[in-house]
């Protein structure tokens, strides 16, 4: 199965670990990072063990999987033979600014 990032989540991450930088949260940069990839992996390895986002259009299958730690979700859409990682988010805040990003199957 291929996987894929959109840029606006990569823009995300790099915004969230920018925010730690500016506060010489250097050990935090260093965690979040790896927890996001280490939740890239966890996700092509099993894409359906993570829940369905709560605010899931209902033509779509788009999950969360949720970091262990500082708050922040990996939002991701299944298709046929793709995963395409649509949004990081920290919680609930700009929660469905990531439905814009939904890709048709």
């Amino acid at each position: 199965m291929n996987f894929r990032v959109l840029p606006a989540a990569n823009g995300e991450v790099t915004e969230a670990l920018a925010w730690y930088v500016r506060r010489f949260q250097f050990r935090a940069v260093a965690r979040l990072w790896a927890m996001w990839l280490d939740g890239q992996n966890r996700i092509a390895a099993n894409p359906r063990m993570y829940p369905l986002a709560e605010d899931n259009p209902s033509a779509f299958e788009i999950r969360n999987y949720i970091l262990p730690r500082y708050g922040y979700r990996i939002v991701y859409q299944l298709h046929a033979n793709e995963i395409v990682v649509s949004s990081f988010s920290r919680g609930q805040r700009r929660s469905a600014h990531w439905l814009a990003r939904v890709e048709s199957p």
